[in-house]
């Protein structure tokens, strides 16, 4: 690697910016409903004050996103791409946002004056170099609270075992053509696909992406000279190193071991003590491919069970997709999950008029609601969200998304940001009624 090849900073994409993002893995709402579950006492009370920082925050559109929905929060990014801070900047002024603020430095480079509730990274640390990965695990345990959470969103292995060899071809290839990143890495994927060494469907699929809304994403993707998956052990390994203890993997998908596995490999995962070993073997049965990891600084002491009910019952959900368009079964590595019951049907019922939490449906044993709301949760069919607030400068963010001027999708309402689903790009009044947000 140059260090005056002006294309990269310290090996990363830096001619062209990642596109404006929201990653709905990253509320202060998706934290803690993991952390309940775990009976580890959450950061901050529902809509009580917070700091949360981002690490390679890239233009901080989804920082931004949850600046404007929780005004009691203090928000912090900062990323080494001078494009990227410069982009994020305008955004925070056209909304005279107070309470965010983004800085250009380097992952080592990064001092706080105040402790952090939450620091968060996504799309960072299997993208940069062993001394940046090291950089970042010291930050985020020397920036949190006793308590404090880091959430952290990686490319993982085995699941891009797969397209290894492409991206190496690519990027080499892609290393000696003129023009920008994008225009670089199209050439070198053709390049790659007249070797014929690698599969035409993993080629077929990165051309629709650069073709497509997602072109200036791939080349932040593969051309970063540092990226390398990583297996989940070893990057619970790294935490440990620095203080910081492994909670769970805080995606649906792996809500619930008996949604996930089957009755025998729920027995051999169990027969695992060790975390990092039982995750590697996850990883191997799911052929994971990308991880968004929880952990916690030492310091804080477990909750009761009847604590742990009373948050889980206090909780507010979002349902995304309409009553009418809810299948009441998905499809888990370990068979089929199916949830077609009465508690199922109130439940989503009742979110059909608004973001609600299951403590307002008294006709349901609470025990089958708990039930429920997980399954739905594990499908995709609900979201976590925050007791309702006064947002002040929701609608402006809201119709700066909807004018097109970012590929985000994300919107907000009073309980938060929501990520409208799959057949919500219309924003009806009903659809807007059911997620909460200003029309």
């Amino acid at each position: 690697m140059n260090p005056r090849d002006k294309r990269f900073i310290d090996g990363y994409v830096a001619d062209s910016l990642y596109p404006s993002m929201f990653h709905f893995r990253f509320t202060p709402a998706w934290i803690d409903s993991f952390l309940v579950r775990s009976r580890i006492p959450t950061p901050r009370k529902p809509r009580g004050p917070f700091t949360l920082v981002d690490a390679g925050c890239g233009d901080g559109y989804g920082l931004i996103a949850n600046a404007v929905a929780h005004p009691e929060g203090r928000f912090i990014g900062f990323d080494a791409s001078p494009g990227h801070i410069a982009r994020g900047r305008q955004l925070i002024k056209s909304l005279q946002l107070s309470n965010v603020a983004l800085k250009r430095m380097a992952l080592a480079d990064v001092r706080l004056r105040v402790k952090a509730d939450y620091v968060t990274a996504q799309g960072v640390l299997s993208w940069v170099s062993r001394a940046n990965q090291d950089a970042l695990w010291k930050f985020a345990s020397r920036a949190l609270k006793p308590g404090g959470a880091f959430v952290v969103g990686y490319n993982a292995l085995p699941g891009w075992s797969h397209a290894v060899p492409f991206q190496r071809l690519a990027r080499a290839f892609a290393d000696q053509m003129p023009g920008d990143s994008t225009e670089r890495f199209a050439a070198g994927v053709a390049l790659t696909r007249a070797t014929g060494l690698v599969p035409a469907d993993t080629l077929d699929r990165v051309e629709n992406e650069l073709s497509g809304r997602w072109r200036a994403y791939v080349a932040h993707e593969y051309l970063n000279q540092f990226w390398d998956p990583l297996w989940s052990g070893d990057v619970i390994q790294s935490a440990e190193a620095h203080d910081l203890q492994f909670v769970r993997n805080a995606m649906e998908q792996r809500l619930r071991d008996d949604f996930a596995f089957t009755t025998a490999q729920r027995a051999m995962l169990g027969a695992i003590t060790n975390d990092r070993a039982r995750e590697t073997a996850v990883d191997v049965l799911r052929n994971a491919g990308f991880r968004t990891d929880l952990f916690v600084k030492p310091g804080f002491r477990r909750v009761t069970a009847a604590a742990t009910r009373r948050a889980r019952r206090n909780q507010y959900w979002v349902a995304q997709q309409p009553a009418a368009e809810v299948g009441y079964t998905c499809q888990t590595s370990a068979g089929t999950l199916r949830f077609d019951n009465r508690a199922a049907r109130t439940l989503i019922a009742k979110l059909e008029s608004g973001p609600s939490s299951i403590g307002t449906i008294s006709e349901v044993a609470e025990v089958d609601l708990l039930n429920t709301v997980d399954a739905l949760f594990a499908a995709g069919l609900v979201r976590p969200v925050d007791p309702p607030a006064v947002l002040t400068t929701a609608a402006k963010f809201n119709g700066q998304i909807r004018a097109g001027r970012t590929i985000m999708n994300a919107q907000i309402g009073a309980y938060g940001v929501v990520v409208p689903g799959s057949g919500d790009q219309d924003l009806t009044p009903a659809t807007c009624t059911r997620l909460g947000i200003a029309e």
